[in-house]
């Protein structure tokens, strides 16, 4: 039987590699305290992602800021407002929901926010740490593992920061 691994350990060193190659950092810049924020500016995040997936890193895509999520709505129904003015059609309100994948497809450019609101380098690495390796690997969680990977299960199926979700909050308050 081989010998128990951390998956968590594993993925941190995989960010870690990865981070140091597309940013030039030292080692010991990367640590699971680290912020993402000062690590990742806005500037590069976008393209310094793409690199981590590309290497094989299991990431989340980057988010859109709040902003955007709600003037995407109304760009769209404006934009099906005016095509039915223009149009003076009863279909032309079909045209929402392609109206809406263009407008939603033009913004991902400006998507530069870390999903769920991770903060640092080891949220990131659990929340990219897939279970089934953690199944496979015969490492056993700590409990501050386990609490975390479920506050970040219910923040992303109730759509919150993860800063929200805490060990007291009541699913019945989300």
């Amino acid at each position: 039987m081989p010998a128990a691994y951390s998956p968590i350990v594993r993925t941190f060193c995989q960010l870690r590699i990865g981070l140091m190659n597309a940013l030039g950092v030292a080692r010991h810049e990367v640590r699971p305290s680290t912020s993402l924020d000062a690590l990742l500016p806005i500037g590069v995040r976008r393209e310094v992602w793409a690199q981590l997936r590309h290497q094989g890193l299991r990431l989340p895509a980057l988010e859109d800021s709040e902003r955007d999520r709600r003037r995407e709505p109304w760009l769209v129904v404006g934009g099906t407002g005016l095509l039915t003015l223009y149009l003076q059609t009863w279909y032309a309100p079909f045209f929402a929901i392609p109206l809406m994948l263009v407008v939603s497809w033009a913004g991902r450019h400006r998507a530069v926010h870390f999903p769920l609101g991770l903060r640092t380098v080891g949220e990131l690495v659990i929340y990219a740490t897939p279970f089934s390796e953690h199944r496979d690997s015969g490492y056993r969680w700590t409990r501050n593992e386990i609490a975390l990977k479920v506050r970040m299960s219910v923040a992303e199926s109730a759509g919150r920061p993860l800063e929200e979700i805490q060990p007291d909050t009541k699913l019945a308050d989300l």
